[in-house]
């Protein structure tokens, strides 16, 4: 019993003590060599279990998953990651960790129970479907990373005639989108005791202090170019479509933007009508993110995150697209073997597949 309590003790410790560095680790820009040596120690330390636990079913999964849980926490302490980004990618992650936990069965559980010469067609099957999967998950990953990478390149607009020439080029030519400059709102109703608020939302983390701040996403905006071009912009509906947004108003860690503030618009150019058949006008549809500052805080903040983030995500998924073939290799090996030496035994209903 003194054993056990001290087991416990020693693992909630070392719990605190892991989580004492992450908060430490947080945002740090001159502590990337720490976050390494702590990814190291993860490998390592995940390394030795899954060698202890080599014969269990279903501790090697366990232990693959807390350890890439635990890589996922200490990259994000990183300050050069965005979050908007990275959720993207882990959307195929996840994905792709499930599509691993399926070829995990089926190599310890499916593959060893087969011996009957009918089965080699579906084990085929069934194990190249999951590398087609995963194929698809990897390759996936690695080309929207390109494209992120890409984005530096993006045209850039920041007069009425800009966006105007833009919108007249071919939508190859801009299929990532542009980059748009300028002021949000109308400066002239800008008041210097605030309340000229034009969005604005909560950025806590914790949902009762969330929960009481109210939230305001307009269906659309006016942005003012250099030139005194007025362009419409469509409105985004979601947080995580704001970037650096400055903190105002009377509740915790509100964020948003005021009249007048500047700011640069990820969108397409587009153009719109007045109902009724009127004039014309420009504008910006499909609005990705708007973000607050100059077209050079822009660049090296939201987007110089985006092309790091993107950059991880697509080495990790360029790795993996050779490993996609293991289900296949498997598989193919399984079948091969059943064909040979597999028993003729049929199916309880009779069938028979077609080899």
């Amino acid at each position: 019993m003194v054993r056990a309590k001290a087991g416990k003790i020693a693992g909630l410790g070392l719990l605190l003590l892991v989580f004492g560095a992450l908060a430490w680790l947080n945002g740090r820009a001159d502590s990337a060599h720490l976050r390494l040596i702590l990814a190291g120690v993860v490998v390592v330390l995940a390394g030795a279990l899954l060698w202890q636990r080599r014969k269990s079913l279903w501790w090697p999964p366990l232990i693959v998953a807390g350890a890439l849980a635990a890589l996922v926490l200490v990259y994000l302490t990183a300050p050069d990651v965005n979050l908007a980004i990275f959720e993207q990618f882990m959307a195929l992650a996840i994905g792709a960790v499930f599509v691993w936990l399926l070829v995990w069965i089926l190599a310890r559980c499916v593959l060893p129970r087969t011996d009957a010469k009918y089965q080699a067609l579906p084990i085929l099957i069934l194990s190249c479907a999951l590398s087609i999967g995963l194929l698809a998950s990897s390759a996936g990953t690695w080309l929207k990373a390109v494209d992120l990478n890409a984005l530096p390149g993006n045209p850039v607009a920041e007069t009425g005639a800009e966006l105007a020439a833009l919108w007249e080029q071919p939508w190859g030519t801009r299929h990532r989108g542009i980059f748009a400059a300028g002021v949000i709102g109308d400066p002239e109703k800008r008041r210097d005791g605030g309340g000229d608020f034009l969005a604005y939302f909560n950025a806590g983390r914790f949902g009762a202090l969330a929960s009481r701040s109210p939230t305001r996403f307009p269906l659309s905006f006016e942005l003012r170019m250099a030139d005194g071009a007025v362009v419409w912009v469509r409105g985004i509906a979601q947080a995580a479509r704001t970037s650096g947004w400055p903190r105002c108003g009377p509740y915790f860690d509100q964020r948003c933007v005021r009249e007048g503030d500047p700011v640069v618009i990820w969108a397409d150019p587009g153009e719109r009508r007045a109902v009724g058949g009127g004039g014309r006008g420009h504008a910006l549809t499909d609005t990705r993110v708007i973000a607050y500052g100059s077209l050079e805080d822009f660049r090296q903040g939201y987007l110089a995150r985006a092309v790091a983030t993107a950059r991880v995500f697509g080495w990790i998924g360029f790795a993996f697209i050779p490993l996609s073939l293991v289900p296949a290799i498997l598989g193919y090996r399984r079948a091969r073997w059943l064909r040979r030496n597999g028993s003729d035994r049929v199916p309880a209903g009779g069938a028979k597949w077609i080899r």
